[in-house]
C-alpha cells in the first residue's frame, strides 16, 4: 500500500499535545521549557484571574520535559478515538462488470448472427466493460484522494489553532498568524474539490451498473483502498502491433480487398500508376487539386488498385501508430508509479519520521513538523495518481490489442518531490 495510516495520527498526537499545552495556558499565559512565565493579561476580578494563573502554572508544570511528558500524559487521559465498524467491501472490478452487463440485455448475443455481427457485438461488450473498469478505477481512486484530503485538512486545521493560540497570548503578530492561516484555505478548497471528484466518479459509475444498487450502497462497497499491484509491462511493441492488427475488424477485410484489386492489374501496371500521379501532382498549381483524365493514361482499374491499396495502409499505419502510443503511455505510466512509489512516498514519509524524532528532541519546530507531514499526504496523493494513470494506460492498450481505436491521452503525474513549506521558526 502507499502509506501507513498510523503516521500520520502519530503526527498528528504530537500536534493535539502542542496545542492542548497551549490550551491550558492560553487563556493568561504561556510557559516554556526552562520555566519562563508571560505576564497575565489584567481582570476585573483579581482574585479569580490569580486563582486561574495558579491553576494555569500547575498544570503546564506537570510536563516539566516538555513534549515528552505531554505524550505520556495524552497516551493516559486522552480519549481513544472510535473505532468505525467494518463494513463489507465486495464490489470488484468483475462484480461491477457482472451487473452492468445484467442492466444491457442488448450486448447479449442471440442466435443467427453472422460472423461479422458477432464479432461486432464482441467489441461493443469488451468496450463497455473496459468503460466499467475505468469508472471503477476512478471511483476507488477518488475514494483515497478523498482520504488524503481529510488529513491534509486535519493537519492544517491544526497548525491554525496553534497559530491563533500563538496570536492570543502574544507571541506572533497578526501577520505572521495569516501566513498559517492560508494553508487552511487551501486545505478546505482541496478537500471540497476532492469530496465533488468522488461524488462525480460514483455517480458515473452507479450510472453504468444500473438500479442493483443504489449510489449509498455503491460507495459502501467499493474497496476503501486499492489493493492491486501494478498492471504487469506491456509485450513487444511488434506483438502488440501485429495482435492490434489481427484483431482490427476491418483491417483483413482491407487488406483483402487490396489484394484482390492488385491481382486484377500486373505489377509494372501498378507502378506506372504511381509514377503517373506522382507527375500529376507535382505538376498541379498550389490552389488547384491534381487532374486524373483519359490523356494521363491510367487506367480505371490502376486507379481502384491503388485507391484500395492506399486506404489499407492508411488503416495499418493508424491500428500500428495506435498501438506504439497505447505501448508508450503504459510503459511511462509504469515507470512514473514505480518511481513514486519507491522514492517519492519513502523520501517523504522518511523525511517526516526525522522531523518528528528531531521535534521529540526540541531540534525542530511544531512548523516544520506541519510542514514535513503535508509534504507526505502530496506525496502520497500524487503516487496513488501515478498507479491510477497505469492502470488507465493498462486498459488503453488492452482495447488497442483488442481492435479498438486508442482513446487515451494522459496527463502524467509528476514525479518531482512536492514543495515543502519552510518551518523554521
Amino acid at each position: 500500500m502507499f502509506f501507513q495510516p498510523g503516521a500520520l495520527h502519530r503526527t498528528g498526537f504530537v500536534f493535539v499535545s502542542f496545542v492542548w499545552a497551549f490550551g491550558v495556558c492560553s487563556p493568561v499565559g504561556a510557559q516554556g521549557h526552562a520555566g519562563h512565565q508571560v505576564q497575565a493579561p489584567p481582570v476585573q476580578d483579581a482574585s479569580a484571574g490569580l486563582e486561574r494563573w495558579r491553576k494555569a502554572n500547575e498544570d503546564v508544570g506537570q510536563f516539566p520535559r516538555g513534549h515528552a511528558d505531554l505524550l505520556r500524559w495524552e497516551q493516559t487521559h486522552m480519549p481513544k478515538a472510535a473505532e468505525s465498524p467494518d463494513v463489507p467491501r465486495s464490489l470488484s472490478r468483475t462484480r461491477a462488470i457482472e451487473l452492468a452487463l445484467r442492466d444491457a440485455p442488448a450486448l447479449i448475443q442471440s442466435t443467427g448472427l453472422s460472423r461479422l455481427e458477432r464479432e461486432e457485438l464482441r467489441r461493443k461488450v469488451l468496450q463497455h466493460s473496459l468503460e466499467v473498469e475505468r469508472a471503477w478505477i476512478d471511483a476507488v481512486f477518488a475514494g483515497q484522494t478523498l482520504q488524503q484530503a481529510r488529513q491534509a485538512s486535519e493537519t492544517a486545521e491544526i497548525g491554525a489553532e496553534l497559530a491563533r493560540r500563538m496570536l492570543a497570548v502574544g507571541h506572533w503578530s497578526r501577520a505572521r498568524q495569516m501566513q498559517e492561516e492560508l494553508p487552511l484555505w487551501q486545505a478546505r478548497a482541496r478537500l471540497s474539490q476532492a469530496q465533488w471528484s468522488q461524488s462525480q466518479a460514483l455517480q458515473k459509475l452507479w450510472q453504468l451498473l444500473g438500479a442493483a444498487l443504489s449510489v449509498e450502497q455503491l460507495a459502501a462497497q467499493l474497496p476503501s483502498q486499492w489493493a492491486e499491484p501494478l498492471p504487469s509491462a506491456p509485450l513487444e511493441l511488434e506483438q502488440v502491433q501485429a495482435q492490434a492488427l489481427q484483431a482490427h475488424p476491418r483491417w483483413s477485410l482491407e487488406e483483402m480487398h487490396a489484394r484482390l484489386r492488385a491481382a486484377a492489374v500486373s505489377p509494372g501496371h501498378l507502378q506506372a500508376g504511381r509514377e503517373i500521379i506522382e507527375r500529376v501532382v507535382g505538376a498541379r498549381s498550389p490552389s488547384e487539386p491534381a487532374r486524373i483524365d483519359a490523356r494521363t493514361g491510367l487506367t480505371h482499374a490502376q486507379i481502384e488498385a491503388l485507391q484500395t491499396q492506399t486506404a489499407a495502409d492508411r488503416l495499418k499505419r493508424q491500428i500500428q501508430a495506435d498501438a506504439r502510443v497505447a505501448h508508450e503511455a503504459l510503459t511511462t505510466a509504469l515507470e512514473q508509479a514505480r518511481r513514486a512509489q519507491s522514492e517519492l512516498v519513502r523520501l517523504a514519509s522518511a523525511s517526516e519520521q526525522e522531523t518528528l524524532w528531531r521535534y521529540n528532541g526540541m531540534l525542530a519546530s511544531t512548523w516544520q513538523l506541519l510542514a514535513s507531514a503535508r509534504n507526505r499526504i502530496d506525496a502520497v496523493e500524487a503516487a496513488q495518481q501515478a498507479r491510477r494513470q497505469a492502470w488507465h494506460a493498462h486498459l488503453d492498450l488492452q482495447a488497442v490489442m483488442a481492435g479498438l481505436p486508442y482513446s487515451g491521452g494522459l496527463a502524467f503525474a509528476a514525479s518531482a518531490a512536492p514543495g515543502s513549506s519552510k518551518g523554521g521558526h
